[in-house]
């Protein structure tokens, strides 16, 4: 009889408690809400990446350059814009101590929100407002926690997703 091989498990059939120990990249999408774009706009999914030309980002990264290199394109307004980021970790954090980035993920979003950013082509200002929704906590860790609640304290909306157990009642939110 032939030996059979396997890979393990793809993503979709992991438990939530084996996809947060796998290690599996985390990986995001987000809506932008505002004037121009009242029943939300999609901007896409957005993951780890690794390329020369921007070095080792996190999908927060990604996420950051993306609004920036697009501000024109998605009808950003002038006034307050919303993002509702759905994300697979919750942002590592260099104050707390889960990420070897010089600035980590929470600090660059809390950057991100509370300082407009101004475009380098037109010069318009444009502000952008952050909620947060993490499937888990990065690392299952206490310094996690402590970011999400730094967050949080500079103005970020943030929630951790509501698990369900086998039996469809809900478990304790983590955050």
């Amino acid at each position: 009889m032939p030996a059979k091989y396997s890979y393990g498990k793809s993503k979709d059939k992991l438990s939530n408690q084996q996809w947060f120990r796998s290690g599996m990249s985390t990986h995001g999408s987000a809506y932008l809400f505002n004037r121009s774009n009242s029943n939300g706009l999609s901007l896409g999914i957005m993951k780890n990446n690794k390329s020369k030309r921007h070095g080792c980002e996190h999908a927060e990264d990604v996420f950051i350059r993306y609004i920036k290199t697009n501000v024109g394109l998605l009808r950003t307004s002038p006034s307050v814009n919303t993002i509702v980021l759905s994300i697979s970790k919750s942002p590592c954090s260099s104050t707390y101590g889960t990420s070897n980035k010089p600035l980590g993920c929470a600090e660059e979003l809390i950057n991100f929100q509370n300082n407009p950013y101004r475009c380098p082509i037109t010069g318009n200002e444009y502000i952008f407002k952050l909620i947060v929704i993490a499937r888990a906590l990065y690392k299952q860790s206490s310094g996690s926690r402590k970011a999400l609640t730094m967050m949080k304290l500079n103005g970020i909306e943030v929630t951790t997703d509501v698990h369900r157990k086998k039996d469809g009642s809900s478990m304790a939110k983590e955050y």
